[in-house]
């Protein structure tokens, strides 16, 4: 009896255990619950089933994985957001209510601007009452910061399944990928891609005018430059009857001296740190060929042919020379003079130089980063993607009813309302009355926001009507579009430990390189120092920073393949 007894005890103690032993054998349902519930993560039973299928097999039931609306129903967003000065709240923006329209998405904007915006988002972040969303708004910093601790959540698989337009728009350009990537290869922050004709490198450029007077062509080299600049001293270029007053070269500060310095060194970065072909991060200012450049400045600015106010004067006082018809060379915009400038401006080709046969000029870095991200508190992480990733479809990629919301509907407005082509080849538009500039159609036709949005906006029109930009951007496109090469991109990333030396580094070997250059330049330093400035910079501590750029632009190269 006992036996029979501890036979059906064994017997019920192996059927427990074989039931309990298949709830753990595949994960159990409660592991794939949890995996589902987690923003932006793939559900792990539809992954066991080899189910590879992104956005439909995975999707939320309050989403449409395509299509439009985004939401079945409609959801509220909170959103922090950074706006301009004195702009429109962007709720009223008609944009936005296309957007609402379309997308059945409300978002609630708490806005700031800049002298506000930063201690209103630290102390969101620091109490825990933060929003779903932060908007224009996060530095590569707080995306490594808090991306680590959770609080941002990572976008890599929501891009994956929800945003097939910034999927392209990565691929077509690996620099969104490098910028966006963080330490970890997470991606917590969303890019804004910015590339229009006003958005132009500032250069190099002259009142051919003045050129003409004196018999002169357009240089070459440094050599061709100094003769110009020589003939420009000695004559009356302006014609005012004045042979004195003419200013061959003008600028408002050290760096004015770009343009010369990348004729020596064959960099575009100009003096700061750069990259050369075979992928090594150096310091411009620290290169041996930097003291040919030297010597050549000082001989400019002896002989008088640098405005001597060069390291003095602002860049408004500088301009208002320009303006005067005193200036032959300048390195402002010239869009930045007076709408009656009627003269023709042009650009100089980037210059060589006997220890430098390559000409160059700094490529466009449109990209930004931290224009989105979403934290952990987003009960609706995939519709905000889908929302985000409107505005990365170029002219006529958007599907839908969302067709006219895209990167350049965000920046000008819609085609046909507010602006359009104002020649068969589209290379002008124009506004559309009463829309009669930027200004009004933000703040008095409340149509859109300035740009900043996680968005692509590769929009090469310019305004017509306006003789200065068309000057400004026919002289770019072929006078240095030909010759532009990558330099040292601003969106690398470093570790905490790296952020806190290169800060303190960067700052001291900075604010030395500015003062003793500019001595060698105006004379006060004599260039044969030329050695002790280099042994002063390694004693700050530049190999160190270099050996911090070099790991940081390699990992930032590593992300883009």
């Amino acid at each position: 009896m006992n036996k029979r007894y501890f036979s059906m005890l064994l017997a019920i103690v192996l059927i427990v255990s074989l039931f309990a032993g298949c709830g753990k054998e595949g994960g159990g349902q409660d592991t794939a619950l949890t995996k589902q519930n987690k923003p932006g993560e793939e559900n792990a039973a539809a992954k066991e089933s080899g189910d590879e299928k992104s956005g439909e097999s995975d999707a939320p039931d309050y989403l449409n994985p395509t299509g439009y609306p985004i939401a079945k129903e409609k959801i509220t967003i909170t959103a922090m957001g950074l706006k301009d000065p004195g702009a429109t709240e962007w709720n009223d923006l008609e944009i936005m209510k296309k957007a609402e329209e379309v997308t059945n998405i409300h978002f609630d904007f708490q806005l700031a601007e800049k002298t506000t915006y930063e201690e209103k988002k630290n102390l969101a972040l620091a109490s825990g009452e933060y929003p779903d969303v932060f908007m224009r708004s996060m530095t590569i910093n707080d995306e490594e910061k808090y991306g680590s601790q959770g609080i941002f959540i990572d976008l890599t698989p929501l891009i994956e399944s929800y945003a097939p337009n910034l999927k392209k728009r990565m691929e077509e350009h690996p620099d969104i990928k490098s910028a966006i990537t963080s330490l970890n290869g997470s991606i917590y922050g969303l890019p804004s891609y910015i590339r229009t004709s006003t958005q132009n490198p500032w250069v190099t450029f002259m009142d051919t005018g003045w050129m003409e007077a004196v018999g002169k062509t357009m240089p070459k080299t440094v050599d061709d430059l100094y003769e110009l600049l020589v003939v420009y001293k000695d004559g009356d270029p302006n014609g005012n009857g004045d042979p004195n007053d003419e200013i061959p070269w003008g600028g408002s500060g050290l760096y004015n001296l770009n343009f010369i310095c990348a004729a020596f060194t064959g960099l575009a970065g100009g003096m700061g740190f750069d990259i050369q072909e075979d992928g090594t991060v150096v310091y411009t200012p620290a290169l041996p060929v930097f003291k040919e450049f030297l010597k050549y400045a000082n001989k400019l600015y002896a002989e008088g042919l640098i405005d001597p106010d060069l390291f003095a004067q602002s860049s408004q006082q500088h301009i208002a020379k320009v303006k005067s018809g005193i200036v032959g060379i300048y390195n402002i915009s010239p869009t930045n003079l007076s709408p009656e400038t009627k003269t023709l401006q042009d650009s100089l080709e980037p210059l060589t130089s006997e220890f430098n046969d390559k000409k160059v000029a700094p490529a466009y870095q449109p990209v930004t980063t931290g224009s989105g991200v979403i934290t952990d508190k987003c009960k609706y992480p995939e519709a905000v993607m889908r929302w985000f990733d409107m505005w990365y479809a170029d002219l006529d990629e958007g599907e839908g009813e969302a067709k006219d919301l895209n990167g350049v509907t965000l920046f000008l407005g819609w085609e046909g309302k507010q602006w359009e082509y104002a020649d068969d080849q589209k290379q002008t538009y124009k506004w559309i009355e009463p829309v009669k500039d930027f200004q009004s159609l933000r703040e008095e036709a409340k149509i859109t926001l300035n740009t900043g949005l996680p968005e692509y906006l590769n929009f090469m029109p310019y305004p017509a009507d306006f003789p200065l930009m068309e000057m400004k951007v026919k002289a770019v496109q072929t006078k240095q579009e030909p010759y532009m090469v990558e330099k040292f991109p601003s969106t690398v990333r470093y570790t905490s430990e790296e952020t806190e030396r290169t800060s303190l580094l960067e700052t001291d070997i900075k604010n030395y390189m500015e003062e003793i250059v500019s001595k060698f330049i105006t004379g006060e330093e004599p260039i044969d120092n030329f050695d002790k400035y280099i042994r002063t910079l390694d004693e700050i501590g530049l190999p160190e920073l270099l050996g911090i750029k070099q790991k940081a632009y390699d990992r930032w190269a590593e992300a883009a393949k």
